[in-house]
């Protein structure tokens, strides 16, 4: 073992260039558990599925109405709503296999997520909200399978697999009804009539500032959030306010935070008479 007592660690490390705090290779900073959101300091997503992992649907008990058993998936979820409730939207028509693949590809365009596609329809099949049909609209026939054929090449007879089934899917009943009982407005009324009701004022100036063409960036919202006496009495993170615009469907991911339609909306009609703090305008 080495003898550490002979060491001058001020003398033999001075001049390394090493931070403690500084970025690392990405890789090094792995979540180690199952969260979904990055830390603070990032310049990423602090949405929905930053680091995502599979996570089974065992433990929900297949023996509920299919109601239950979806409003349990969104729960479990919550951080993927967007995408799961994008998912439902664009099977409200059949479609195929690989045509969803890509509207989740298009959904998750700025998210870091391991879920795809199948993965979803999977989860959501699971939970009573989409099922796979055929070209016809019809239930799909799991046990039915193309029979190959067997033809003959110069005098060697072969097997020749049978036509390609091609799946759809589609939202079901159950689906369609907890679809239609989204309601992204009242959520966002509730939330500025509950315990929130004090931080209306940064949730004003957020909404303000990530108006312009882009959005902000993570680092550029802290900047105005830390400015309000209100987020630091208790303590409340950038990424609080955002979140809970997102949940309710008032601010969009997309590379950066921008204030949507809703966002919109919000301001002209329940933030009207609510001076921000601090100022959300340049």
């Amino acid at each position: 073992m080495a003898d550490l007592t002979s060491v001058d660690f001020e003398e033999d490390f001075e001049g390394l260039d090493y931070d403690p705090l500084e970025e690392g290779p990405e890789e090094e900073f792995e979540p180690s558990d199952d969260s979904e959101f990055d830390s603070d300091e990032t310049e990423g997503q602090l949405g929905p599925g930053t680091a995502t992992r599979p996570v089974a649907l065992a433990s929900i008990d297949a023996d509920l109405p299919a109601n239950v058993r979806i409003e349990k998936l969104f729960e479990r979820f919550n951080t993927r709503r967007r995408v799961l409730l994008g998912i439902l939207t664009f099977l409200q028509e059949p479609q195929r296999a690989d045509d969803l693949k890509a509207e989740v590809e298009r959904l998750q365009e700025f998210d870091r997520s391991v879920y795809q596609g199948y993965d979803f329809s999977l989860l959501l099949e699971e939970a009573g909200a989409v099922a796979k049909v055929n070209a016809e609209g019809d239930p799909y026939d799991e046990q039915e399978e193309a029979q190959p054929e067997i033809v003959e090449i110069d005098g060697v007879r072969f097997y020749k697999p049978g036509p390609y089934r091609e799946v759809y899917w589609t939202i079901t009943p159950e689906g369609a009804a907890y679809l239609a009982s989204d309601d992204p407005w009242g959520k966002l009324q509730e939330l500025f009539s509950s315990s929130e009701e004090k931080y209306l004022p940064v949730y004003k100036a957020v909404l303000q500032f990530c108006d312009v063409e882009g959005g902000r960036t993570v680092a550029e919202v802290n900047d105005l959030v830390v400015q309000s006496p209100l987020s630091r009495n208790p303590m409340r993170h950038c990424t609080s306010f955002l979140k809970k615009l997102e949940d309710c469907s008032a601010m969009v991911w997309a590379g950066n935070w921008a204030t949507n339609d809703l966002g919109r909306r919000a301001l002209a009609e329940l933030l009207a008479d609510v001076e921000p703090s601090p100022k959300g305008e340049e």
